[in-house]
């Protein structure tokens, strides 16, 4: 699918983490990905995350959720499939503008837990 091979460890922690960190918009969520995979192009680094994004929410290690403003609002498994998969789900919002946001699930992060300590 993609033309070279992609360790896809660092990606799958990088997106774990920032839904620990606070809720994160799935359009920021690319500009995690895009720093660890900058060869790919713009479109594959999109497709790299939505594909991420989506094993994630299958796993049960994260669950999106509607941000407007200070108001948080559960999203559904089938609708949140739906939303991975439709562009403006992954379009740039100002903070007061409703947008789409993952968070990691307890269970997520155990697994993010599961990496180990960061080496750097």
């Amino acid at each position: 699918m993609h033309p070279m091979h992609i360790d896809t460890q660092p990606l799958i922690k990088a997106l774990l983490w920032a839904g620990i960190e606070d809720y994160c918009p799935l359009w920021q969520a690319v500009w995690e990905i895009n720093t660890l995979v900058p060869a790919l192009s713009e479109q594959q680094r999109l497709d790299l995350t939505r594909l991420t994004v989506r094993t994630l929410l299958e796993q049960g290690a994260i669950e999106l959720v509607w941000i407007t403003g200070e108001h948080i609002e559960p999203i559904e498994t089938p609708t949140a499939r739906q939303l991975i998969n439709q562009a403006q789900s992954w379009s740039p919002r100002y903070e007061h503008e409703r947008q789409v946001c993952l968070s990691t699930t307890a269970q997520g992060a155990q697994q993010y837990a599961a990496f180990g300590p960061t080496t750097g």
